[in-house]
């Protein structure tokens, strides 16, 4: 599921920054955008037991995944012709240095053999996981095939790395100074297609399920060299000197055997290109991404007021004078500040 039209007015709308937005524009969302979908949609041939994957835009903070945490970890699956679904709950995992979740859902049963398959979740306005108020909404339709995944997917590791143009810039969420990274491989084989590679930094899990091109949904590079970087970047940031790794993971979770480490070389003291700065695009592949915080906030804020509005339309037509005159002292007293609130 792109999200690509998410980014449409970005740049105009980080021009209107206050400093209380810009917490929500550099941190994390109460909230988050539903990025990715695994099974992807028209997928065919999936395993009968498959994992069922979403990736949200965003790492949520304690206070989210506490209040709305059960609903951003399930999801709903119909099978063709059922008149119930399954609802399903799963695990969510977060990287909060780099803004990403991701919620694994491994059903306890194999599904049905070629069978097509609906994938929803509660989701609100624009595939935002605001669960608490959302909907269920399709993300994804697929196929099964006939047959679990029942061996490891084979690969042979990264062969080399290759390096993309370095990228340096400041935003209002602070300053970056990277180069994409780009593992060299022979794609690894698999009874089943769609195989991601987990990506390990220095022996621990840095980045699960990319793709064979190590770019996201937006074709921007999940994993840069740091070269010194302050804001928050929905990327995986390598430090020079680290040991990088990868594995194959396929769709059943199974992941293949580990092949060694490389060393990630020091490209940092190579002349970096003219500096670029601004609001909101700090590079030119990764325009617009730092400050999708607060066009986030920004849609999810008109959608609760959407949603406020007609409720006060409602109570408008059904009140009494004595329920108006009620209102009106709730709103005085409400409107007060309150200790510690500016």
């Amino acid at each position: 599921m792109r999200v690509s039209g998410l980014w449409i007015g970005i740049v105009g709308a980080c021009g209107l920054l206050l400093s209380s937005e810009k917490a929500f524009a550099c941190g994390s969302l109460p909230c988050a955008i539903v990025q990715e979908v695994q099974p992807a949609d028209g997928s065919s041939n999936v395993p009968l037991d498959p994992e069922l994957r979403v990736r949200y835009f965003g790492a949520l903070d304690e206070h989210s995944v506490n209040e709305c945490g059960e609903h951003l970890a399930r999801i709903r699956l119909w099978s063709e012709g059922a008149e119930s679904s399954l609802e399903l709950e799963g695990e969510l995992e977060t990287w909060r240095e780099r803004a990403s979740t991701w919620l694994v859902v491994k059903p306890s049963e194999p599904l049905l053999p070629n069978t097509v398959y609906r994938l929803e979740l509660n989701v609100a306005l624009g595939n935002f996981a605001c669960s608490c108020e959302g909907e269920w909404t399709t993300l994804s339709s697929f196929t099964t095939g006939a047959a679990l995944d029942t061996e490891d997917p084979e690969f042979d590791g990264v062969s080399g790395l290759d390096f993309g143009e370095r990228q340096m810039g400041s935003s209002d969420c602070g300053t970056q100074d990277l180069i994409p990274l780009l593992p060299e491989l022979a794609s690894a084989n698999d009874d089943f297609p769609d195989v991601r590679y987990n990506l390990y930094v220095d022996g621990v899990l840095a980045s699960p399920y990319l793709k064979a091109t190590f770019a996201n949904q937006e074709g921007a590079p999940e994993v840069y060299l740091s070269c010194g970087t302050s804001a928050l970047i929905d990327a995986t940031l390598v430090e020079p000197g680290s040991s990088l790794e990868l594995r194959a993971v396929d769709q059943s979770g199974k992941e293949s055997s580990p092949k060694g480490q490389v060393r990630v070389p020091d490209r940092c003291n190579a002349s970096p290109v003219a500096e670029s700065s601004g609001g909101c695009s700090v590079s030119r592949t990764r325009s617009g991404q730092h400050c999708a915080w607060l066009l986030a906030m920004l849609v999810v804020a008109a959608a609760h007021e959407a949603r406020a509005s007609k409720r006060r339309s409602l109570a408008r037509k059904t009140s009494t004078p004595g329920d108006s005159a009620r209102a009106r002292s709730m709103t005085l007293r409400s409107s007060r500040t309150l200790p510690g609130q500016s």
